[in-house]
């Protein structure tokens, strides 16, 4: 049973849809036309979110994501739904999912982003809360809240990247360099926080579902 979508200060930060499954919300003042585009072509990918990418964009096409890692560590797998400008999934090799999900809403595209692990997947937990590299869902979950974090962070930069107001693959990079360096800024830390609580306190099967 999916918990209830959890927002905090105005915003809305997302719902898991079971241990391993987690859902990100949010609407654009943008055709879908134009947010599938983004959601689609690398050069796109490397400003909104992380560089650096590699998409085939086509049922069964290859990518690689690189999330600001050295050349050789990209997180590689297939598309296996292609739907434009609806539904796009990337199915990493090891088994997880980044699926997104696009509709028509009055003004604009409402985005579904759903990401799955298989359930033999496992983080290390670092132990740094600042960077957000801890698993405050248990050692069987794969949710740090420093890249759910960071998810959430290039979904709200999408909205002003379609609208043409940046940012650059150049300001990514130098994003990149920051976080490198361990600065996260203080809305960095700020939304790493909510998203450790969201996950402590509405993981399905953790400690406030079971009742401890």
């Amino acid at each position: 049973m999916p918990t209830e979508t959890t927002m905090t200060q105005g915003r809305t930060l997302g719902t898991f849809l079971d241990r391993y499954t987690f859902r990100y919300e949010r609407d654009y003042s943008h055709p879908p036309e134009r947010i599938w585009a983004a959601l689609t072509r690398a050069e796109h990918w490397d400003a909104w979110l992380m560089p650096k990418n590699r998409i085939e964009a086509n049922l069964g096409g290859r990518f690689a994501f690189g999330f600001g890692g050295e050349p050789g560590t990209e997180w590689d797998g297939t598309i296996t739904e292609y739907t434009p400008p609806e539904v796009v999934d990337f199915a990493y090799d090891f088994g997880a999912h980044m699926r997104f999900e696009l509709q028509p809403i009055e003004g604009g595209t409402r985005l579904y982003f759903i990401h799955s692990f298989p359930p033999d997947f496992r983080h290390e937990d670092d132990g740094s809360r600042v960077a957000g590299g801890d698993l405050p869902g248990g050692p069987d979950t794969p949710w740090r809240p420093g890249f759910m974090a960071g998810f959430m962070t290039g979904l709200i930069n999408l909205d002003s990247y379609v609208e043409g107001r940046g940012p650059t693959v150049e300001d990514q990079w130098e994003m990149v360099k920051r976080v490198h360096s361990g600065d996260f800024g203080p809305e960095g830390v700020q939304l790493t926080d909510e998203y450790r609580k969201l996950v402590r306190d509405t993981i399905p099967g953790g400690v406030k579902e079971m009742g401890a």
